[in-house]
């Protein structure tokens, strides 16, 4: 399948709300950046990214989070295996940086390793509240919140999957940005009160016939920096085959965790579903929250990554 082809199905599928993508049919979408002459991949130290205000006009920046990758495999009639859903684990997504534009993304967790390069013919597009992004080749994708649109000032999540249109690849979810220092959540509250945050989950999951489905759901969050509570509801699945979004009631969910330092673990429950979370709060003042989830049950299985403010 042509590039274009490719690019098209891709952002057409995680198109969230109906947007307009503006790329004629069988057009590659425009890029972020314009294309550069290759260039070797980020280099080993990148700064510690602070926030989305203070990035460099050029150079490396490492946004530090939680995430999951499993693989996967995709037969002929479009019904996708994946293997168990492993425990989340320390995840970070480099932004390379240059004429005040990013230029390349890798992110990293468990073991799939994914770069999106536009030195290198990749290409990223922000619409609809949300950064699309895929290889030279089209077979690694990302979908990411785009921090603009969604007011993020510390943090972001998103979906990336690799081998894509190849049969099997791996794929991943993860949630980064600027960790909040462990005392900064509980500093900024007074004893006996409240904090609420609201955001969206982006995710994938597979029901009991083996259909994949990329969703995205409404997040919120109340936390007394002890224990924290977070619903996800109003879920909405595209078909990652036919292409169609509905609503997927049985993947919405409540959680609960218990709060230690700027992280925070806990359990999911759903309809017929049950589940882990692991998160973090992000900033200097604990402005921001983002995590993690999985859960199986009832023939699905699910993934996701949420972001959510003040």
């Amino acid at each position: 399948m042509a590039w274009a082809r490719i690019a098209a199905l891709w952002l057409t599928a995680l198109c969230l709300a109906g947007c307009d993508l503006g790329v004629p049919t069988g057009a590659a979408p425009h890029p972020l950046a314009p294309p550069h002459p290759p260039a070797p991949p980020v280099g080993a130290d990148p700064s510690a990214f602070t926030g989305f205000a203070t990035l460099p006009s050029t150079g490396a920046v490492v946004l530090q989070g939680q995430g999951i990758a499993a693989p996967y495999v995709l037969d002929a009639n479009g019904a996708v295996t994946v293997a168990a859903i492993p425990p989340s684990g320390a995840a970070r997504l480099i932004l390379d940086r240059g004429g005040g534009q990013t230029r390349a993304m890798t992110l990293e967790t468990g073991g799939l390793r994914s770069v999106i390069d536009t030195r290198n013919g990749g290409q990223m597009l922000r619409q609809g509240g949300m950064v699309r992004a895929a290889d030279a080749s089209g077979t690694s994708l990302a979908l990411l919140a785009d921090e603009g649109a969604n007011g993020y000032g510390y943090q972001t999540h998103g979906v990336w999957v690799t081998g894509y249109g190849t049969g099997s690849g791996q794929v991943a979810v993860a949630s980064v940005g600027a960790l909040s220092p462990a005392d900064a959540a509980r500093a900024v509250l007074p004893l006996g009160g409240t904090a609420s945050y609201a955001g969206q989950s982006t995710g994938v999951a597979r029901d009991g016939a083996g259909t994949p489905y990329f969703t995205r759901s409404t997040v919120t969050v109340s936390t007394d920096f002890r224990s924290l509570g977070l619903t996800s509801s109003g879920t909405l699945a595209t078909n990652a085959n036919s292409l169609a979004e509905a609503p997927m009631p049985q993947l919405d969910f409540v959680a609960s965790a218990q709060v230690a330092g700027s992280g925070f673990s806990g359990t999911v429950a759903g309809a017929g579903m049950t589940g882990a979370l692991n998160g973090a709060f992000y900033g200097g003042m604990a402005e921001e929250l983002g995590g993690v989830f999985s859960a199986s049950g009832a023939g699905m299985a699910y993934a996701g990554a949420f972001g959510a403010r003040r």
